[in-house]
């Protein structure tokens, strides 16, 4: 078979896949070129939950299974896939982690279509709606599967549920619910972080920061009163919006689940944020947690008090790997806390989500990195990032080239010649560099959330010196 008629064999299995049928010719071509015919062994894991990956794949052949890990780490069937379905339009349309994990049962073959090729999709505004739509129909039954809450429902109950429920999106920044007031709904967060806080004692005081998976807005239902608290959204969020009537149904049909939620609702009567060590550590973490990071996501910091005066190991380590240091000291201080101003790898990236060419991309353990060569200098990363973490650089010669990067550079009034850089946290080695040579331990990798929950947790990580190691 030669190239031509193979060519038009692909365009006839598109045409004929459920999701592109009612699509035009010219459309079905233009999708054509973007597609990877992928023939794929069973037991083969397609799409693992949690990793940063993003094409869309369209099932030519064979069949699949979607599983989730719950939070108690165990795995569960949602479905299976088979000739004429389709799955990973969630992070194709959002550019976030897989939300689950697809493997082969049978030989199969999948046109993948990868997540730079979105303009294509967006194109047809029906394809498009039906994408979303599927993708928040399977959201809904995921996220019951993995709140805990909810475990105990039969798939059919699931599928009832997830039926009622309605995908809503807030800017950070927005009151969801508001103390003294009403409560019309409950919410079960998908994407994002909020702020649950109460003025009761005649000040702020936070009560909780909740992130996906969590839920929230069940006291006032169950308790037929105002809400005892504010929910602020810290980010741009997603979550499942149930309705007031539809709440109190389930949980009159389903005595076990109210008592669940009770006993979640009355945890939550007690500040659970809480100062560990210092007060300025504290203040530090609420800072980044205000700022869109997550309790999970791990920041770079520097104890000022540990650093000998005149020290710049750290730095010139930098230097020595790169070419320049990546990394500043004398940040924004909280005590001897020094916070400093680079990347730190937010779980939900502006940067990420304002880059149209795809040149800022995780890798397998969700860090950022910058290729070079798709940066078109266009500075969207730049002004996304609430860190000021994102500098633009000049690269080196053999690193400019493409006329498209030189076109937009040009029709965004920035030199060519720039591109972006941030810390990496040494993408593509063993170590950290600055890690590894600080000699007093001035340098620490912590986990956000350490800081701001109860004592009882413990940190998930530490760190030794090099002194130490």
């Amino acid at each position: 078979m030669n190239a031509e008629s193979v060519a038009l064999n692909l365009k006839d299995r598109l045409a004929a896949h459920p999701l592109l049928a009612d699509l035009p010719d010219e459309a079905i071509a233009n999708l054509a070129q973007a597609v990877r015919v992928l023939e794929i062994p069973p037991d083969t894991a397609i799409i693992r939950q949690g990793e940063i990956h993003h094409s869309l794949y369209l099932v030519d052949k064979g069949k699949l299974r979607i599983s989730i890990r719950d939070t108690g780490g165990s795995e569960l069937n949602l479905a299976t896939l088979n000739t004429g379905d389709f799955v990973g339009e969630t992070s194709f349309m959002t550019k976030g982690p897989r939300t689950a994990t697809v493997r082969a049962l049978t030989p199969c073959r999948l046109f993948e279509f990868p997540q730079r090729e979105t303009y294509r999709f967006r194109r047809y505004p029906e394809l498009w709606k039906r994408l979303e739509e599927t993708s928040q129909e399977r959201l809904a039954i995921s996220m019951l599967c993995r709140v805990v809450l909810f475990r105990a429902l039969t798939p059919n109950e699931r599928a009832e549920v997830a039926g009622l429920l309605t995908l809503t999106r807030y800017p950070a920044g927005t009151a969801i619910c508001q103390e003294g007031c009403p409560g019309d709904a409950f919410f079960i967060i998908t994407r994002g972080q909020v702020k649950v806080t109460t003025a009761k004692s005649g000040r702020q005081r936070v009560l909780a920061y909740l992130h996906e998976d969590d839920f929230f807005g069940e006291g006032a239902l169950l308790a037929e009163r105002p809400r005892d608290a504010t929910v602020t959204t810290l980010t741009d969020l997603e979550a499942l919006r149930l309705a007031r009537e539809d709440f109190i149904q389930l949980v009159s049909a389903k005595p076990s689940l109210e008592q669940a939620i009770r006993a979640v609702t009355a945890l939550r009567t007690r500040p659970s944020v809480d100062v560990r060590l210092d007060s300025h550590w504290s203040a530090a973490m609420n800072l980044l947690v205000e700022q869109g990071l997550t309790l999970e996501d791990q920041v770079l910091v520097r104890q000022a008090d540990l650093c000998p005066p005149g020290c710049h190991l750290c730095e010139e380590a930098c230097a020595a790997r790169f070419g320049r240091s990546r990394i500043r000291l004398g940040g924004r201080r909280f005590g001897s806390l020094d916070l400093m101003g680079i990347c730190q790898h937010c779980t939900h990236a502006a940067c990420i989500e304002a880059c149209f060419f795809d040149a800022i991309r995780r890798d397998e353990n969700g860090l950022a990195h910058i290729v070079t060569s798709a940066c078109t200098g266009c500075t969207l990363c730049e002004h996304a990032c609430p860190h000021s973490a994102v500098t633009m650089i000049q690269p080196e010669p053999e690193e400019l080239r493409g006329w498209l990067k030189r076109l937009l550079a040009a029709l965004t009034q920035r030199p060519p010649e720039m591109v972006a850089e941030i810390c990496e946290r040494c993408h593509g080695h063993n170590d950290m560099a600055c890690l590894s040579t600080c000699p007093t331990g001035a340098l620490q990798l912590v986990t956000v959330g350490y800081y701001l929950r109860p004592k009882e947790q413990p940190p998930v990580q530490e760190n030794q010196t090099a002194m130490e190691r």
